[in-house]
């Protein structure tokens, strides 16, 4: 993540060197191209994706950069995307100057400013909303990611889900605005958040049912065992599953199981309550 996207003309190029090194002494991230490569589409998608990735745009102007098409190309792009800033290092004729960048206040570094009263108003403006604008960048980033993949996959989850709203709901005023493409992608994730919330309960609560219906089998299982054994002469062994199956009871949901363990409760009312004392204690338990 960048916080500034560098646009100039090679010509300034010893002015945007010293420019950068202050500006990274204040450890803003610095996105420009120094090697001038303009010979393919290629640098135009990689162009547009630094600009995409920044906080902010700040245009170099000069004479060079005002004949420069492909100065002029990136700024075209960048003003409708970001919060541009202007920094005039060489006099120009302002009815040159694009009508989007004569409204904004240009920060001279050759008019009446020494150098650095120009830097701190140029790194007072760079930071004014910088977490918002990195936000911004960052979201545009990600929703573009979203919409590349058909917008199946790629949403906002958790933190970065919360974070997002909050962003939104707090923009009212804001430079840039959210775009639309911003509020789809914020939007789709918290109806993808609720699906996959549904998804999960259904899961839970399938599975829920499904281990209730085990343990009731479990315990009818017992009980039909009980009664099958105190029927067949063996009403001992049969105290020995209906105990097993009034545990199980006591286990499972009294509100689901109870009618289950009907059978245990008539296997005990045939049988006195017998004493066990243990083996290593003076306590008894009533069975």
């Amino acid at each position: 993540m960048t916080d500034v996207f560098i646009s100039y003309s090679r010509r300034d190029k010893a002015f945007v060197r010293a420019l950068c090194d202050a500006l990274q002494t204040q450890n803003h991230q610095i996105c420009i191209d120094w090697d001038g490569i303009r010979s393919s589409q290629s640098w135009k998608e990689e162009i547009a994706a630094g600009i995409r990735a920044a906080a902010r745009f700040v245009y170099i102007l000069s004479p060079d950069s005002l004949a420069s098409k492909y100065w002029n190309w990136e700024v075209e792009h960048a003003i409708t995307l970001k919060k541009l800033i202007s920094v005039l290092c060489q006099e120009v004729d302002l009815n040159r100057v694009h009508s989007e960048i004569i409204r904004l206040q240009l920060i001279s570094f050759c008019g009446e400013d020494d150098s650095s009263t120009a830097l701190e108003k140029l790194i007072s403006v760079i930071g004014t909303d910088i977490e918002y604008d990195r936000l911004y960048a960052k979201l545009e980033r990600r929703a573009q990611d979203w919409v590349e993949r058909d917008r199946q996959d790629g949403w906002l989850r958790g933190a970065d889900l919360e974070e997002a709203e909050i962003w939104l709901a707090t923009s009212a005023d804001k430079t840039p605005a959210p775009s639309p493409l911003h509020r789809d992608y914020i939007t789709a994730s918290r109806q993808e958040r609720q699906q996959e919330l549904e998804r999960w309960r259904f899961l839970y609560e399938t599975a829920e049912r499904r281990r209730v219906a085990a343990k009731q089998n479990k315990i009818t299982a017992f009980c039909k065992s009980s009664e099958a054994l105190f029927v067949t002469g063996r009403p001992f062994d049969a105290l020995i599953e209906a105990l097993r199956a009034g545990r199980r009871r006591q286990q499972a949901d009294w509100a689901t199981a109870y009618w289950m363990c009907a059978s245990v409760q008539t296997v005990r009312c045939c049988f006195p309550p017998v004493t066990i004392a243990p083996y290593d204690s003076g306590d008894s338990m009533a069975i």
